[in-house]
């Protein structure tokens, strides 16, 4: 157990070597693994922080989203990250690190979708695929989007759009820039500047920092939604 627990932060660091890499993503996406990286990242970025004292509560709403796993599952991803947590917390006592993997971790957050309010233009597969999202079940609601043929899709841009939302949250970064990038760079719609940012963290956590310093740079000089992040972001580079 130890030895995959240095394995998932080696690969949330970004320090694994590229055979170490290729393994573990293999692995990523059999059995509950995906899942325990994800629970073990969220801890991780609450203790970076400095919201030790969330803890608690933010392992709860974790366990929460996640309802329809077993009883099992639970159990061993509970122990697993209470069994790491007090060598996490060593880390908090550290200046605030500049190397793009660890900032990804510090700044993304999955989007909250909000598609809700109803359109006669969208899909029933398309919402569908929406609430797979809203329910952390990225693998389903990729898998829904994917399904929708792009010729008979009412807005392209906007499912291209979740598909690199989804991509972002099963760690396929390289994927998701590749949705991103298929939006045209000018897009007339109130979702582009979510588009903006998380295909700039894409390239930050795939190590892209030209283009993805290009796009912090674009939203810092907005003032608008994430000019904040940005900005700091660009300070720690």
């Amino acid at each position: 157990m130890m030895k995959k627990t240095k394995l998932i932060e080696g690969y949330l660091e970004g320090s694994l070597n590229d055979d170490e890499k290729k393994l573990f993503e293999e692995e990523l996406h059999s059995g509950n693994l995906l899942s325990i990286v994800k629970m073990y990242d969220e801890v991780n970025q609450s203790i970076r922080d400095n919201a030790l004292h969330e803890l608690r509560a933010r392992l709860e709403k974790i366990i929460a989203r996640r309802k329809r796993r077993s009883f099992l599952f639970m159990s061993v991803a509970a122990a697993l990250i209470l069994i790491v947590a007090a060598g996490i917390a060593l880390k908090a006592v550290f200046p605030v690190t500049n190397d793009p993997s660890e900032l990804f971790n510090k700044y993304y957050t999955p989007y909250e979708a909000d598609i809700l309010t109803r359109s006669e233009k969208l899909s029933t597969i398309f919402e569908e695929g929406i609430k797979e999202y809203q329910e952390a079940d990225y693998n389903e609601a990729l898998n829904v989007f994917s399904a929708i043929d792009d010729s008979a899709a009412a807005d392209v841009d906007l499912l291209n759009f979740y598909r690199g939302l989804a991509s972002v949250g099963l760690m396929e970064y390289d994927k998701a820039i590749g949705f991103f990038n298929t939006i045209p760079a000018v897009w007339e719609n109130p979702y582009s500047v979510h588009r903006d940012w998380y295909l700039a963290l894409s390239y930050l956590k795939t190590g892209q920092l030209k283009e993805a310093e290009a796009i912090f740079t674009e939203l810092e000089s907005s003032g608008e939604m994430y000019s904040r992040e940005s900005g700091e972001i660009l300070r720690r580079r």
